[in-house]
């Protein structure tokens, strides 16, 4: 691997502190592919462009005058016919010009862009329906690719990692005694169609209601094969209460009230954005990096109650 220049080691000083050159160098070598530029996914792309990962590659076509209103790397006198992405990439730039991020033409996955896709170590989802992001993940688990999709809708928001077998070290716990000793570990990870699959019998103590709103999404999807939208609020509530019947959920797993937030949530709040994209960056950082423990494998946020819960569904 090769060494880092003067002008790297003079950017990276503080982190290089933190986590050492060689996680650094690691960073550099990766590449990260960022789908849909939404608010989250701008603060997703300005973490990790501000780590120092090698290369970052935006899709999103949309056109800046229809683009994301959260999207603060937008310029306010931008062109409104230049794309999400492409106006993305002149900030992401400028605030890290050691990193090479450029944008891709297209919205989304595809079969026909497949190939170029294989390039990346990471692939990134922040826009699109949950089907479209199981079938990504599929694509992503059957070319060994790390998988990470999130979304915010209004005031709630979260995030689902499929990193496959991901080995990665962290430093060995001895207590109350100090130590850099290093152990090396493996985790699996399971797709998301699978995830979002688990019967109420098998989940974990105090899962986020958020979890069985997924599920009734993709059910919702699945049945009309398209996601819901505002306007079939009282449909997705009549599947909800049906599914929560059928599954005798119990009540601590179903909120009526944070489930009309999600569905009928009016764009993303900067706040969730922040949080949700914050920990997913950390993620991304851990992922490429090898080092520290990585999320396994949900992230829920509501900021009504203040809860950012990391839960663990669906894993062998």
């Amino acid at each position: 691997m090769a060494k880092l220049s003067e002008a790297e080691a003079a950017v990276y000083d503080r982190q290089i502190r933190v986590w050492g050159v060689e996680v650094q160098k690691r960073l550099q070598a990766s590449k990260v592919l960022l789908i849909g530029c939404s608010g989250l996914a701008a603060e997703v792309a300005k973490n990790i462009v501000l780590a120092g990962v090698g290369s970052l590659s935006l899709m999103d076509d949309t056109p800046c005058s229809s683009g994301a209103l959260g999207n603060f790397l937008i310029p306010a006198n931008v062109d409104g016919s230049m794309s999400v992405a492409s106006a993305s990439v002149v900030t992401l730039q400028e605030m890290n010009p050691l990193v090479n991020v450029r944008a891709c033409p297209g919205l989304g996955w595809s079969s026909e862009l497949a190939e170029g896709f294989r390039e990346y170590d990471v692939i990134v989802q922040s826009g699109g329906n949950l089907a479209e992001r199981q079938q990504l993940d599929e694509w992503c688990s059957e070319n060994g690719i790390k998988f990470f999709t999130a979304s915010v809708h209004g005031t709630v928001g979260y995030l689902f990692a499929n990193l496959q077998s991901h080995t990665f070290t962290l430093k060995e716990d001895k207590g109350k005694e100090a130590s850099d000793m290093c152990v090396e570990r493996t985790k699996t990870y399971p797709r998301l169609s699978a995830a979002l699959c688990v019967p109420q019998k098998n989940l974990p103590n105090k899962t986020h209601c958020l979890y069985f709103i997924l599920q009734v999404c993709a059910e919702f999807q699945r049945r009309l094969s398209r996601p819901p939208a505002a306007a079939d609020i009282e449909d997705v509530k009549s599947l909800a209460r049906r599914m929560a019947a059928d599954g005798g959920l119990s009540e601590r797993l179903y909120s009526e009230r944070l489930l009309s937030l999600f569905v009928e949530g009016a764009g993303e709040l900067a706040a969730v954005c922040a949080i949700v994209g914050g920990i997913l960056g950390n993620e991304i950082v851990k992922v490429v990096s090898g080092r520290g423990e990585p999320l396994r494998n949900f992230f829920f946020f509501s900021l009504h109650d203040g809860r950012g819960v990391a839960q663990e569904i669906g894993c062998a």
